[in-house]
């Protein structure tokens, strides 16, 4: 059975949290439910892990990638997204919390969509990579994401300038899928969607205005 928002229990080493002052460093799940998940901290087998805060280039691009997801689902009601801190639960890693910057959810797994929490897998995670967070975004959410069956897993690495779009094969097991000739990434979970990678490297990145249009066009084609 999987878990609900008010189904959480303290798994982990109990230390009591001092909210004045220093952050502890274990605590059980519901004391991370209660106060940590807000404040930007995934949890795992009961460590509290900090997220650094974003630079301008991190909080740009995932301003930028919300406002193409809002865009086209605008257009095409074919799920929802939610973004960090919103929680993630996966069964098959029961010991952690993470907070993805971007999930989306098709309309037939609504019900994994919780008040607080998504429970189960999503359709899509993207995660976009930060200095502090390259081992966890590459090779920890890249297993556990895999393990939890997650069909899609997008890595988006600006410092490097660099895609990863991973997509479970019948084995079970990632598929790095590339881009096009013209650099656009395609995904049958997102139907007439194309991501033009070279565009996430722009500067500035499209405004809001110009990425309606752009999904227009794409979804009269």
């Amino acid at each position: 059975m999987q878990p609900t928002d008010k189904d959480v229990s303290a798994t982990a080493p109990e230390q009591d949290a001092d909210f004045n002052g220093a952050t502890p460093t274990h605590v059980p799940l519901e004391t991370y439910l209660e106060h940590y998940a807000a404040r930007g901290f995934e949890w795992v087998e009961g460590t509290l892990v900090d997220m650094s805060p974003v630079v301008e280039e991190h909080d740009e691009l995932f301003q930028y990638l919300i406002g193409l997801f809002n865009v086209y689902l605008g257009l095409r009601t074919v799920g929802k997204i939610r973004v960090a801190p919103f929680t993630l639960y996966l069964p098959t890693s029961p010991n952690r919390r993470r907070e993805p910057d971007i999930m989306f959810i098709r309309s037939e797994h609504q019900d994994r969509l919780q008040h607080s929490m998504v429970s189960g897998a999503p359709d899509i995670i993207i995660e976009i990579v930060s200095a502090e967070s390259v081992e966890r975004d590459y090779v920890d959410k890249f297993d556990e994401y895999e393990a939890g069956g997650v069909p899609e897993y997008w890595i988006i690495d600006p410092t490097r300038q660099r895609t990863r779009f991973h997509r479970l094969g019948d084995g079970g097991k990632y598929n790095l899928i590339a881009p096009d000739a013209e650099g656009n990434y395609q995904t049958p979970l997102l139907p007439d969607l194309r991501v033009h990678v070279p565009t996430l490297w722009a500067a500035p990145l499209p405004n809001l205005i110009d990425t309606v249009r752009t999904v227009e066009a794409m979804l009269s084609k």
